[in-house]
C-alpha cells in the first residue's frame, strides 16, 4: 500500500527495516528498493522548502516504525542526508548518496549547507557514494570532497554508466545487507587481529616480555643514568706533590726569578755575578720538573726502552 500525503511525500510501508529517503523528481527509485525487500522506504522530495526541518521530522516518525534506518539521498538531498547523520549520529545505520551535490544558489538554504559541510568530520557511517565523471567532472568533484572530509571508516565508492537506476538499486540493497550483517567496516578477522596487536604492543610498553612480574619496566630503566656515560665533574683542588726531587724543581722554578729580578733592580749580588744564579736556577728547576714528567716506555719483558 502506498500513503501518498502530496507530491513531496511518498510513504512505502513495509518491515523493520526503513530507507529515508531525499528525491527531487520521480518515484522509481524508491519503489524498486521497497518492492525488491519490503523495507518501509519513506521519499521526500528535495523540493520542499523547509527541507531540513522536514527531514528531522519525518526520521523521527520512522523511528517509531523500524528498528534499523538508512538514510538515502539524490542529488541536492544530499545535505539533508548529511544533516540527520550529524545530528542523530549512531540512530542512522548507513547513509547512501547518489550523485550528492553540496551547493546551493538558494540564499534560503546556503547557512544550512554551510553549517553541514563545516562538520562533515561528524560523519562516521558506514558510507556508499555513488556518482558519475559527468563532462565537466563537477559531480566527481563534489563527491570526492564529501569523501576526503568525512570520518568514516569504510566508504564504497562506485562510478555510475548508463544503467544509473538499475546499479543504484542493486548496490543500495548489497549495502544494506551488509550492513545488517555486520559485514561493515570490518570482519571479526580482523578484530582479532587488532586484539593481538594491541596485546603485543602493550607487553613491549609493559617490559618487552608479557611477565608483569618484574620490579621494573622498560621506560623505567630509561631514566636511570647510564653507567657508561655520565659526567664526573672535576675537582679544583691541586693533590700534593709527594716527590721531593718535583718540590725542589718548583722551588728553584720560583726562587729563580726572584733571585734575578731582586739582582737586577736593587744591585742585590752576594755571587758577583748579578742575575745568572736566579736564571739558571729558573731553567735548571723547568729542565727537571720536565723530565720528571716522561712516561716509562716498557717491551713486553718489562724492560724499559
Amino acid at each position: 500500500m502506498t500513503v501518498n500525503a502530496g507530491p513531496e511525500r511518498v510513504e512505502l510501508p513495509g518491515g523493520k527495516i526503513g530507507v529515508l529517503l531525499f528525491q527531487a523528481k520521480n518515484q522509481d527509485w524508491a519503489s524498486a528498493i521497497s518492492a525488491q525487500t519490503g523495507d518501509f522506504v519513506l521519499s521526500i522530495s528535495t523540493s520542499a522548502r523547509d527541507i531540513f526541518v522536514q527531514a528531522r521530522k519525518e526520521f523521527l516518525h520512522l523511528q517509531t516504525r523500524c528498528e534499523t534506518i538508512f538514510v538515502a539521498s539524490f542529488g541536492e538531498g544530499a545535505m539533508a542526508a548529511l544533516s540527520i547523520a550529524q545530528e542523530f549520529g549512531d540512530e542512522v545505520s548507513g547513509l547512501i548518496l547518489i550523485e550528492p551535490v553540496i551547493t546551493s544558489d538558494e540564499r534560503a538554504l546556503r547557512k544550512n549547507y554551510q553549517q553541514v559541510s563545516e562538520n562533515l568530520d561528524l560523519i562516521e557511517h558506514p558510507l556508499l557514494l555513488m556518482y558519475s565523471i559527468g563532462e565537466t567532472g563537477e559531480e566527481f568533484s563534489q563527491a570526492q570532497e564529501i569523501a576526503e572530509n568525512v570520518s568514516s571508516a569504510y566508504i564504497r565508492e562506485i562510478v555510475l554508466n548508463d544503467q544509473m537506476t538499475s546499479t543504484t538499486v542493486e548496490e543500495t540493497i548489497l549495502f544494506m545487507k551488509e550492513v545488517e550483517f555486520g559485514f561493515w567496516p570490518a570482519t571479526n578477522e580482523v578484530d582479532d587481529d587488532t586484539e593481538l596487536i594491541d596485546a603485543e604492543f602493550e607487553s613491549i610498553v609493559a617490559g618487552l616480555s608479557l611477565d608483569q612480574a618484574s620490579p621494573s619496566n622498560f621506560l623505567d630503566n630509561l631514566d636511570l643514568p647510564d653507567p657508561d656515560e655520565h659526567f664526573i665533574e672535576p675537582n679544583p683542588a691541586l693533590a700534593p706533590i709527594h716527590d721531593r726531587t718535583k718540590r725542589n724543581a718548583i722551588f728553584a722554578m720560583i726562587g729563580g726569578p726572584i733571585y734575578a729580578l731582586a739582582a737586577g733592580v736593587t744591585g742585590f749580588n752576594p755571587l758577583g755575578v748579578e742575575p745568572w744564579p736566579g736564571v739558571l736556577a729558573f731553567f735548571g728547576g723547568l729542565a727537571f720538573f720536565l723530565y720528571s714528567l716522561r712516561d716509562d716506555y716498557t717491551d713486553e719483558d718489562g724492560a724499559i726502552l
